[in-house]
């Protein structure tokens, strides 16, 4: 069986702005609410990053970081308010001025409504394979990396989390992780479950929060991605390796180039 981070991941072909929100909900793994959602275009017409903030939080300084990410990895974007409220399309009229701004042609501008919208039904089929489903809040994807010690212990969740309290390295273990040709008991699903086993004053909490981050981010996952370095950065304030990672993650670093740094 091969690794989960080595799957090639399916080519699904998205036809305007219907499928393009289709797709959201499964590149970000939650249903976005609230939010205001950058999808970045490459030249080839593929999805680069997609960037996603609370609408509470949006400031023009705020888009103008967005449109310098955006403008690093595409030279196009749609850019995509989910709200009930008409009054939010000025928010996505300011992001499309940074946006252009920085470079990056708009080729369209939503506004939609909170309703969970339709997954695209390929990749939601690809999320099924590959253990992952589409959450239906931000909220939900915190509480899934959060301590529930009433989930079952296997003995692969069992053994990462003896490796993290035997004083293993979180670079260490993604190493070994992405060098596994056949990872069944390390992918994801895994490493999420062990970090829900344990409490914040655990000593191994902010080293599987921060494996987690990285595969997690490495997978594409970036909302889970997030959660976890801030439980890492939570449990241990300061921790180097959460905040190499954040750092990483803040810089809108590729996939690639984190999986890279951990050969």
């Amino acid at each position: 069986m091969s690794s989960p981070f080595s799957a090639p991941v399916p080519t699904v072909r998205l036809f305007g702005s219907a499928g393009l929100l289709s797709a959201l909900p499964n590149l970000l793994g939650f249903h976005p609410s609230d939010a205001l959602v950058i999808a970045c275009l490459s030249a080839r017409g593929t999805i680069a990053p997609v960037m996603r903030v609370d609408l509470s939080t949006f400031t023009p300084h705020v888009a103008a970081h967005l449109a310098a990410q955006a403008a690093t990895f595409a030279d196009r974007a749609a850019v995509v308010t989910y709200s009930q409220n008409p009054e939010r399309d000025e928010v996505a009229q300011v992001m499309a001025v940074h946006l252009f701004g920085a470079g990056v042609d708009i080729v369209d501008t939503l506004r939609v409504s909170n309703d969970p919208a339709t997954p695209d039904p390929q990749l939601q089929g690809w999320d099924a394979l590959h253990g992952r489903r589409v959450l239906d809040s931000r909220a939900e994807v915190e509480a899934s990396a959060q301590y529930d010690p009433t989930d079952q212990v296997t003995p692969e969740v069992a053994a990462l989390i003896a490796q993290a309290e035997t004083g293993a390295h979180p670079h260490e273990m993604v190493a070994a992780i992405l060098a596994d040709p056949a990872p069944t008991s390390r992918c994801v699903p895994e490493v999420l479950a062990a970090v829900r086993q344990l409490p914040d004053d655990s000593a191994a909490t902010a080293v599987l929060c921060t494996v987690l981050s990285v595969l997690a981010y490495i997978a594409g996952d970036g909302a889970l991605a997030n959660v976890a370095i801030v439980r890492a950065l939570a449990a241990r304030p300061g921790y180097d390796p959460a905040r190499t990672i954040d750092t990483l993650m803040s810089e809108g670093q590729p996939p690639a180039v984190i999986r890279a740094a951990y050969r």
